[in-house]
């Protein structure tokens, strides 16, 4: 970063936030590098060793380092911690701004005449797009199965039904054994039996 005075400002392990509008330095950080501040007046002045290195600005409650005018225009043409800078007409911009999209449908937008001519040169390799397909390995145990009867019972309701049995119910409700996969299956009329129910399956079983 090149200082309205000329000077240059190294700044080592930079963070890259794509979605932060602007580019934050840690003062905390400037002062273990031995930089020294003067601030006041709505400004401030960064000094080393008593050597004067450049200025800043108050702008929307935070101070801004006035930098030289040609370095900032250079930034836009630069790559920088394999981050792509982009110039106005990179094809990678519009990649970014469009969701994204594959490199042939931008060359069809671009014979459509609704995006402009655009460079592809700078285009490597999108890290979001590969990230995007990447799927999430998740190991599946084995399932096992209960080794005795009524240690683990599966049960599960289901209804109402548009046709009614031929006692009028419209719900029924199933208990599977763990171990033999033997079922038993009960007729209701409301949702709210299921407990009468559990308790004549559980008697039933104990039995």
């Amino acid at each position: 970063m090149i200082l309205d005075s000329g000077c240059c400002l190294d700044l080592d392990k930079c963070l890259y936030v794509s979605v932060y509008a602007r580019n934050l330095i840690y003062v905390a950080k400037l002062d273990k590098l031995g930089f020294n501040f003067r601030i006041g007046n709505g400004s401030f002045s960064l000094y080393k060793n008593l050597y004067y290195y450049g200025s800043g600005t108050l702008i929307d409650n935070l101070y801004c380092f006035n930098l030289d005018v040609k370095s900032v225009e250079s930034l836009f043409h630069v790559e920088h911690s394999n981050h792509i800078v982009c110039k106005e007409n990179s094809a990678f911009l519009w990649h970014q701004r469009l969701g994204h999209i594959s490199k042939e449908r931008m060359s069809r937008l671009m014979k459509s005449e609704i995006l402009p001519q655009l460079d592809f040169s700078g285009w490597d390799v999108c890290l979001d797009c590969i990230k995007g397909k990447q799927t999430k390995h998740i190991s599946k145990n084995p399932a096992t199965r209960s080794s005795q009867l009524l240690k683990l019972i599966h049960t599960d309701i289901c209804g109402p039904f548009d046709a009614p049995s031929f006692g009028s119910e419209k719900y029924f409700i199933i208990f599977i054994d763990g171990f033999s996969r033997y079922c038993y299956l009960y007729l209701l009329h409301e949702k709210s039996q299921s407990v009468d129910v559990l308790k004549t399956f559980i008697n039933e079983v104990e039995r």
